[in-house]
């Protein structure tokens, strides 16, 4: 009796287990469903918005995906990753890659290809023969054994679903931030020194020739270094690519290059101009006016280069310059700001013109009736400032600045009677600073010590008395005027869009 009743017990609790597998199974059942549902929905929900819907697992059986670079495809399957998958030896001796696929192929029962040929864009065929041999005794996953074979071989592989493909070449794109074009600089500044040496006075002529700073250029020719034939290299300056076409380890070479030059050329670099016209019997109210955050040491320097001629460099150690809240100093007799923002090896223009218009000539024409008709013809004096500023990258961050000031300045226009009117001969009065320099960013670079004549006279009275004094006054003031210009470059960082 107490037999049969544990016997009944036994089998009650086993059906028990038996109805809680299926209670299990079932639930897992109706739960991968439902995300399965839910999945097609999200994906119905993101095509009516149009957008875009990524899958994370593939179209066939169950995969995983392991560490490896890009070149490896879709991902292999579970079961090829195991410890003990795949086990592949060659028993010591050297084989080529057709003997390797073979064993593959065998042990993972799928197909191996071997590409070498490859064709191209002038209907060519390129063949690219593999001649490497190794030795093999592997057991563990398939990828490591690829990899391996990859690696002694120079072979990129990959997997596309339903077989393993081992390619000799392989093509890589990349998308880069160097700039469009190329930049060139050309400058010619001439001018005559007073008496000098035996033949009296002495022309000099400064010029400066930068060749033409094109980065696609120098990209190539370091490529090539790395890349040599039968690899090539195809640039796409317009849409900012290049693609690499190449062994593996053509790739790696060619991938480190790219990569210093996409560092270099993603930097922007900020560039502020600041030129400040001074009287100079005020030089020094307006080397005070540096003293805003910084020491009696750092003010003693900059009024140095402020008060002669020379050069001066403002470090990070006196603090930030408002070079707007410098233009409000009773010194400065005018100013212009100016600010851009360039890449490295490409030039950046900044013009501040002053267009003035003066009469050029004047004619008089008879008319058969005996009329005269007189026709004025007029000019424009383009003055100002022009700047053009060639910023380049260097070590640690730092910045060499090429500068180029030219200004213009209209000093006088001269009325000049031609018997049949009067024209206006303008005085032109023209500046040019010419300056490389190594800075830090943040650094304020100063030069100054350029300076021109002023005078200015002003009457007040009425009629001939204001000539001649009586009933009026006249003044005069005869001065000078100092050209000091302020550089700055700094560095822009890139957003983080990670986050």
């Amino acid at each position: 009796m107490r037999t049969f009743l544990n016997s009944a017990a036994l089998l009650a609790s086993v059906s028990l287990l038996s109805g809680c597998d299926a209670i299990k199974e079932a639930d897992n059942v109706t739960g991968d469903l439902s995300w399965r549902a839910g999945e097609q929905a999200s994906r119905l929900r993101a095509a009516q918005r149009g957008q875009l819907h990524e899958i994370d697992r593939p179209y066939y059986g169950k995969a995983i995906r392991v560490e490896r670079d890009d070149r490896s495809g879709e991902p292999l399957p579970e079961h090829f990753e195991k410890p003990d998958s795949i086990s592949v030896t060659t028993g010591g001796s050297e084989v080529e890659i057709k003997k390797l696929a073979e064993l593959i192929s065998q042990q993972a029962d799928m197909p191996v290809n071997i590409r070498t040929v490859y064709s191209q864009p002038n209907n060519q065929v390129l063949r690219i023969p593999i001649r490497t041999t190794m030795s093999v005794d592997h057991e563990g996953p398939l990828s490591k054994l690829l990899d391996q074979i990859g690696a002694r071989m120079d072979l990129a592989w990959s997997y596309d679903g339903k077989a393993i493909t081992f390619d000799r070449m392989i093509t890589k794109r990349y998308r880069l931030s160097l700039p469009v074009g190329g930049s060139a600089l050309e400058t010619r500044i001439g001018g005559v020194v007073g008496n000098g040496g035996a033949d009296g006075n002495r022309s000099v002529t400064f010029s400066r020739d930068i060749e033409e700073q094109n980065a696609w250029i120098d990209l190539n020719t370091q490529l090539e270094a790395v890349a040599p034939p039968p690899a090539q290299i195809t640039l796409g300056e317009g849409m900012g690519r290049v693609s690499v076409f190449g062994p593996p380890s053509v790739q790696a070479r060619a991938a480190k290059v790219i990569a210093d030059f996409e560092e270099v050329y993603s930097t922007r670099i900020a560039i502020e101009v600041a030129v400040f016209f001074i009287d100079t019997s005020k030089t020094d109210t307006f080397a005070v006016g540096l003293e805003g955050s910084g020491t009696h040491g750092a003010i003693s320097g900059a009024v140095g280069a402020l008060t002669g001629s020379g050069v001066a460099t403002l470090t990070n150690d006196f603090g930030s310059i408002n070079f707007q809240a410098l233009a409000k100093n009773s010194s400065v007799v005018d100013y212009r700001l100016a600010s851009t923002i360039a890449q490295s090896g490409t030039i950046a223009p900044i013009a501040l013109p002053a267009l003035v218009n003066y009469v050029s000539s004047i004619g008089e024409t008879k008319n058969e009736d005996g009329t005269t008709t007189t026709t004025v013809e007029t000019d424009t004096i383009d003055t100002g400032i022009s700047i053009h500023a060639l910023p380049r990258l260097v070590r640690d961050n730092r910045i060499q600045l090429s500068l180029t000031l030219v200004q213009n300045d209209l000093t006088e226009l001269e009325d000049f009677d031609t018997g049949d009117g009067t024209v206006q001969l303008p005085k032109i009065d023209q500046r040019a600073i010419q300056n490389d320099s190594l800075l830090a960013p943040g650094e304020t670079l100063i030069l100054s010590g350029y300076e021109q004549d002023k005078a200015t006279r002003s009457n007040t009275g009425t009629g001939i008395a204001k000539f001649i004094g009586l009933g009026g006054r006249i003044k005069g003031e005869v001065g000078k005027v100092r050209m000091v210009v302020f550089v700055r470059p700094a560095i822009i960082p890139a957003a983080d869009y990670s986050r």
